[in-house]
């Protein structure tokens, strides 16, 4: 296992201060976050090449992402950081990493164990929130990232403490690199056939502005195979994957995930053809409810549906369904209507991509 650390923590310690920059406005704000990502991306470059030099399996786990400094910028200073940067916001919130686990702040649910130190005893530390000022900042950074392909939020509530969410969160990079877990499970819930603008304005109404909206292609090229196309609803920013499935537990499961260029996936997708599936198009509508990252899956084709999907802790453990999505289905034939299909395989992606 691999670590890049947080490189504004290693500033804060060498004398640089977030502080001093504000004093020249957005300017200040601009250029601190610029180098910050610079090193941090630096970091995350130079323990990536040790880790591939290794020769051996490895995990490269980063202490912070570029898209956190989202949360320290207003929506005009973080388009010009990324700007400076040479970047999309596109291609470092869904192409630079594999996942995201966001672990919510002590100060949320755990304010006993919610400190100012860091490190050990007596040495310097960067942080100077108060309780409010850490749940604040928190929910920011954590909305920054709302639409990565795979973003976990795990929170304080249960008991067993830390150690709890230390597991929690090895439980989701095992997942992540294709080990079995028992810990969590993705869950599907049917709802009335909604659009992805239905569902927008749902959760808006409700309250919620942050709301991301994604084109998504998914096409087998294999029955253990697939490859997807992910973009947004303008087809920009487009982000590609190659998936492979093996069977375990009685159901095939993707056990790999790995990016691939545009070229690779068009020469994939042709294999596709071949092959005589079908791809499956739809809108994906994300957003934080609660401390849950919500999917609302609205498929395009073959078959119009909605699939909301959420990540519990089992695959029984009881799903709430948020209010706005259950009264924005009072105009459907089915008002309120919903369904689990976490275990039907007629909901399953490779189903779908064998109608013709």
């Amino acid at each position: 296992v691999f670590i890049a650390p947080e490189a504004a923590t290693l500033l804060f310690h060498q004398g640089a201060r977030f502080h001093d920059f504000l004093i020249h406005g957005d300017q200040g704000v601009i250029n601190f976050q610029t180098q910050v990502a610079h090193l941090q991306m630096q970091l995350e470059h130079i323990m990536e090449g040790f880790a591939r030099a290794s020769g051996a399996k490895a995990v490269l786990l980063c202490d912070r992402g570029v898209v956190d400094g989202k949360a320290y910028c207003s929506p005009q200073q973080w388009a010009l950081v990324l700007d400076q940067l040479g970047v999309t916001e596109a291609s470092v919130r869904d192409r630079r990493y594999d996942a995201v686990i966001h672990l919510v702040t002590a100060a949320n649910g755990a304010e006993a164990s919610y400190t100012l130190a860091q490190g050990s005893e007596g040495e310097p530390t960067a942080r100077t929130e108060t309780v409010t000022e850490a749940i604040a900042q928190d929910e920011k950074t954590a909305q920054a990232w709302v639409g990565s392909e795979h973003l976990y939020v795990i929170g304080n509530q249960g008991e067993g403490g830390f150690n709890r969410k230390v597991n929690r969160v090895c439980d989701r990079v095992f997942k992540i690199v294709g080990e079995p877990v028992t810990g969590h499970a993705l869950r599907k819930l049917q709802l009335p056939s909604l659009t992805a603008d239905q569902v927008v304005e749902a959760v808006r109404e409700g309250g919620i502005e942050n709301v991301s909206v994604f084109r998504a292609v998914t096409s087998y090229v294999s029955p253990t195979a697939r490859v997807r196309m992910r973009s947004g609803r303008d087809l920009h920013g487009a982000s590609y994957t190659y998936q492979t499935f093996a069977e375990r537990g009685g159901r095939l499961r993707r056990v790999r995930e790995k990016q691939i260029d545009s070229a690779d996936y068009m020469q994939r997708l042709r294999d596709a053809e071949k092959f005589g599936y079908t791809s499956v198009e739809k809108e994906l509508v994300c957003f934080k409810y609660e401390g849950v990252i919500y999917k609302i899956n609205c498929f395009l084709s073959p078959k119009q549906m909605t699939i909301l999907e959420v990540e519990a802790e089992s695959q029984d453990a009881p799903i709430d369904v948020p209010p706005f999505l259950l009264a924005a289905t009072a105009a459907t034939n089915q008002p309120g209507w919903v369904k689990d299909v976490t275990r039907d395989p007629l909901f399953d992606t490779r189903t779908l991509a064998s109608e013709q």
